[in-house]
Parts: structure tokens; sequence; C-alpha cells
């Protein structure tokens, strides 16, 4: 196969990838605001939106891990409305950084929606 053929098979995958990459984060930003609403505490809920909001400036790659970091280190302490206790990764799911900021933006746009109703 010659290079322009490679580059434009690439091209092609390309969307591709990037359309399920972004059904991915999609996903987990309905799941972080559908915790927000029905499953966390809402002081849990909101100190993960400030976690989210924190990174709001930052580039994409340092607000991912910004986000990780400051996950983890709720993660150590507890969440108010918790009965199980897991090591960070002891589930296996092994997110990376972007899917968690997608979970704490999707956390973060539901106690927006919650004070514009109030």
């Amino acid at each position: 196969m010659n290079d322009a053929s490679t580059e434009q098979m690439t091209s092609q995958l390309r969307p591709s990838r990037d359309s399920e990459a972004d059904k991915v984060l999609d996903f987990w930003r309905e799941h972080g605001r559908v915790w927000a609403l029905e499953e966390g505490a809402p002081e849990d809920a909101a100190r993960v939106a400030k976690i989210a909001e924190a990174a709001g400036a930052l580039p994409p790659e340092e607000a991912a891990q910004h986000v990780q970091t400051e996950l983890m280190a709720v993660w150590r302490k507890g969440f108010a409305k918790s009965t199980d206790a897991y090591g960070w990764d002891e589930m296996g799911d092994q997110l990376p950084p972007s899917a968690l900021l997608a979970f704490a933006r999707g956390v973060q746009s539901a106690q927006v929606a919650a004070q514009d109703r109030m």
C-alpha cells in the first residue's frame, strides 16, 4: 500500500473513531447528569460540579487530569452517600481522564439546570 492510500484510509477512519469517542463521552456526560439528579447526595454533586467548574478554563487534557486528580482525592475521603467502599480502580473500569471530565461536566450541567429552576 502506498503512502497516499494509507493516508486516505486513515482519514476515512478518523471520523469514525472520533464519532465513537464522542458517543462514549456523551454516555459519561449523561451518566454524570443522571447521577447528580437521582443517585448522588446533593453535597457530593455540588463538590463534583465545583471540580468541573475549576477545570473549565483549562485546556482539555489539563482539565481531564485536574478532574481525575480531584476525583481521586474525593474517592479516598469518601462520598457523603456511600455504603460501599472501593479502591480507586478496584472495579477495573480504568476510565480515561476524558471520561471522568465528561462525567463531572454532566454533574455540573445538572447543578446549573437545578439552579436555573430556582
